[in-house]
């Protein structure tokens, strides 16, 4: 008895540390959760101003973390109209259709004072629109848009296949967007419809559907603010590939059949495809 009456102070020294680092952590994450990442000045037309970025995380958890699954809003609003952003985390709205992530209507870029226009877009995405592309096989229906500084648009998305499709815009200011990315994804046939902003620099962003190969296979276009600051590579019908691929148009002379020059008709029209990334 007495042997155990004198251990026990030990064994309950763990458990005093262990409560004492949970609320040192507990006390600490109240403190950062006070702390708002991004700094906004509020104009009297509603919209509100973001400070570029300063370099400082978001606190631990909240949305633009990777952190998003289990707090994300999964509201079960009409496919038809613009999807709730309420929820632990904000940034992405997601039913049984699709989703939308980093919708943005009222958050003006710091470098624009207020809003230059207001466009709206309809773009739809399938296996049809990819037959005017040889070798393609998927597409946007259009695959350039050219907007102001500091445009607000709103996108109306529809997918005409059975299949998953994306309609992803990058390289917009990460104090705003989240990875820099606003994106619309819709599971099958349907539409939804969203809103971003983007600043008034002059340039080219990247606009393509990330499911794999639909991007390579031609789903790619580019939206360019006051003109863009160039174009991108392989947007069918725009521009070509970075790299393209050549094919001989026949083998040498002498090639073993039935891979011989003296078939003309074996390799007619293998020439530069304009393929390749």
């Amino acid at each position: 008895m007495s042997d155990k009456l004198d251990k026990s102070p030990l064994r309950l020294k763990p458990l005093v540390s262990a409560v004492g680092a949970t609320f040192a952590v507990t006390l600490i994450s109240a403190v950062n959760a006070q702390d708002n990442p991004f700094s906004l000045t509020e104009f009297s037309n509603g919209y509100r101003v973001a400070q570029e970025d300063t370099g400082q995380k978001p606190p631990e958890g909240k949305c633009g973390e990777g952190k998003c699954s289990v707090g994300m809003n999964m509201s079960a609003t009409s496919s038809s109209k613009p999807m709730s952003s309420e929820g632990v985390c904000a940034n992405m709205a997601m039913d049984m259709q699709g989703l939308i992530m980093n919708e943005n209507k009222d958050q003006l870029p710091g470098d624009c004072k207020a809003i230059s226009e207001e466009t709206k877009i309809t773009v739809h995405a399938g296996r049809k629109f990819a037959r005017k592309f040889p070798g393609a096989a998927f597409a946007f229906d259009q695959q350039e848009w050219d907007v102001k500084p500091c445009a607000k648009i709103t996108v109306t998305f529809v997918n005409e296949d059975q299949t998953r499709h994306q309609f992803m815009v990058h390289g917009l200011p990460t104090y705003i967007y989240p990875a820099g990315m606003f994106h619309m994804e819709i599971m099958g046939k349907g539409e939804k419809t969203a809103t971003f902003i983007v600043p008034s620099t002059k340039k080219t962003y990247l606009v393509h559907c990330d499911i794999a190969q639909h991007m390579e296979k031609g789903m790619k276009a580019q939206l360019k603010v006051a003109g863009g600051d160039g174009d991108l590579p392989s947007i069918p019908g725009l521009t070509g590939p970075r790299y393209p691929q050549w094919y001989p148009e026949a083998y040498p002379k002498g090639a073993p059949s039935p891979y011989s020059a003296s078939d003309p008709t074996l390799f007619r029209g293998m020439k530069k495809d304009g393929g390749g990334q």
